[in-house]
């Protein structure tokens, strides 16, 4: 990046981002007007080599597998046995008959909710990327601790 460039750009001051053990970093904003330009709009950065155009959540899912592997593994298969609960405890609300059938049925099903809820509230807190991004929008007030 250009020194010209350089001097608008920020340090992220609201957390060191620790990825694993022992890795940890300080992360660099541009300029907010340059933080996930709209589409058609120029990005300074698309003709510098070594960028790779990755979707947020791509980005998630390679942080956590490279740095939170087991983590990420054991949240996706909980998460996937939570869903598969939520269409079985769905299933017997509709098949339950009598009023003891359709209450237990409806308490099921809620608590298996209340452990989705819970499950996405854990892997929100780890999701510092959307925090970093929020932080790096904002154009009042300044974010961050200026480079220069």
């Amino acid at each position: 990046v250009p020194l010209h460039q350089a001097r608008h750009f920020r340090l992220y001051s609201q957390e060191v981002l620790e990825l694993g053990h022992g890795v940890s970093f300080l992360l660099v904003l541009p300029p907010a007007d340059d933080v996930c330009s709209a589409p058609g709009q120029s990005n300074p950065y698309t003709p510098l080599s070594g960028f790779l155009h990755l979707p947020l959540q791509m980005f998630e899912l390679v942080h956590f597998c490279t740095y939170k592997e087991k983590f990420i593994s054991l949240y996706c298969r909980l998460s996937s046995v939570l869903d598969l609960d939520a269409l079985i405890t769905q299933q017997a609300m509709r098949e339950a008959i009598t009023d003891g059938e359709v209450t237990t049925a409806k308490q099921r099903h809620q608590l298996i909710l209340d452990y989705i809820q819970q499950l996405d509230e854990m892997r929100r807190d780890l999701r510092w990327i959307t925090d970093a991004l929020q932080y790096a929008r904002y154009k009042q007030p300044r974010g961050g601790v200026p480079i220069t």
